[in-house]
């Protein structure tokens, strides 16, 4: 066999060579033009959907902060990307007014170059520096303000708002829990997907205090009344726990509306 030829390396305007672009997401071949940012933002993407990464409306928020920003900066080469690329983008967009919307924006994005960089895709990411700080944890909410709200709202969403308290749990992990998942003679909810995954590998398990499995207890027998003790499993053991007065589940962004 003949020696393999070195890739080729097509140099730019200014002399300078130009990064190799290691995959094409499209046609899943190796091809020798520049890395763009579109084909990170394509990659990370399609790495996130296989794993698994995101759920249903963490993903849909991202899909969306990646097409802005691929419709901002789609076109650069990731070699000639600057950090100020990407706080010009934020601050073009004024809707997004709090420090939280405006960090949460970023990440988004970090994400995506970090781990383009650990698998060693580009050499670093052009965004690593660009930090936004977090707000100020919020004062907690008074029990007389929580007890006036439990009796204004509906049954849907009081529920919703004491097992928030009883437990402490993110909205996003409230509205993805399972019957499947809680152990009421044990009072524990086994959390399957969440935040810190990637990072721990493992389920996370929630202790509920007895008003907890109380309030479980409650809104099983509600389901499957004169059942006894197959109450609290109802007959679809998959079926989510929290919903809304029209029987759809509950989404971090619908509650954040009530």
């Amino acid at each position: 066999m003949g020696a393999m030829r070195p890739p080729a390396v097509r140099a730019s305007g200014d002399g300078r060579l130009n990064a190799l672009r290691l995959f094409s997401p499209e046609q899943g071949s190796p091809v020798t033009d520049t890395l763009l940012v579109r084909d990170v933002i394509g990659l990370y993407q399609r790495h996130c959907a296989a794993e698994g990464v995101h759920g249903p409306a963490a993903q849909a928020d991202r899909e969306y902060t990646f097409r802005v920003f691929v419709d901002a900066c789609g076109h650069l080469a990731v070699q000639d990307c600057k950090p100020y690329h990407l706080t010009d983008f934020i601050e073009g967009h004024p809707e997004w007014r709090s420090v939280s919307t405006r960090r949460a924006k970023a990440n988004a994005i970090r994400a995506a170059f970090n781990w383009a960089a650990k698998q060693e895709r580009i050499p670093k990411s052009p965004f690593a520096s660009v930090r936004y700080a977090e707000n100020e944890r919020r004062e907690e909410m008074p029990d007389d303000v929580l007890l006036r709200l439990e009796t204004v709202a509906n049954k849907q969403y009081e529920v919703v708002l004491r097992f928030l308290r009883l437990t402490g749990c993110r909205t996003g992990e409230l509205c993805q829990a399972r019957w499947a998942d809680v152990d009421l003679d044990r009072g524990v909810w086994t959390i399957h997907r969440h935040k810190s995954r990637r990072f721990t590998g493992r389920p996370k398990s929630v202790a509920l205090v007895a008003d907890a499995v109380e309030l479980l207890r409650a809104m099983a027998g509600a389901l499957a009344p004169g059942q006894g003790a197959e109450a609290e499993r109802p007959a679809v053991p998959t079926a989510v726990i929290f919903r809304t007065t029209r029987g759809t589940p509950w989404s971090p962004g619908v509650l954040g509306y009530q």
